[in-house]
């Protein structure tokens, strides 16, 4: 059995080429929620709130299923969109004008909500830590899918 070697062109190679990653999570866009305390007697718990859990846990299985277990390191670029659903009681002519991007989606959840929910659960996962990421572009906007797309690459230094 030969012993493996690493070709020194190709290792150099990958580390001046910056890596690029992308995962789209299903459904509405959601914000991170504020932790809960709970009172029993004289001992307060606190806790965050199941639905936070539960949408974290969806966004570590989307980054998962696209890019496996890809951990970016360094400085990182991200880019969050979230896609939100027309509501169906506007008129057509609305609804045309929120799909071409003529009215913007300025109803909650904030940006900053958003963004955090989905950096927090991609914490060790696609980056060892969120305090990587050093330049963040957030957008909301209608759309006929209701998603959340995330773009993270590494910046090269």
């Amino acid at each position: 059995m030969k012993n493996p070697t690493i070709n020194p062109i190709s290792f150099f190679d990958e580390l001046d080429n910056p890596r690029e990653v992308q995962c789209t999570i299903p459904g509405k866009p959601f914000a991170k929620q504020r932790p809960r305390a709970s009172r029993r007697g004289r001992f307060t718990t606190i806790y965050t709130p199941k639905e936070t859990v539960d949408y974290e846990n969806l966004v570590k299985y989307s980054y998962f299923q696209e890019n496996g277990s890809v951990l970016l390191e360094g400085p990182l670029e991200a880019e969050i969109i979230g896609t939100f659903p027309v509501p169906s009681s506007v008129s057509n002519k609305q609804k045309n004008l929120m799909l071409e991007g003529k009215v913007q989606h300025t109803k909650k959840p904030d940006c900053d909500n958003m963004a955090k929910i989905v950096l927090d659960a991609l914490n060790e996962v696609a980056f060892h830590d969120d305090s990587q990421i050093v330049d963040l572009h957030i957008k909301k906007q209608y759309g006929e899918s209701p998603n959340v797309l995330i773009k993270i690459k590494e910046i090269k230094e």
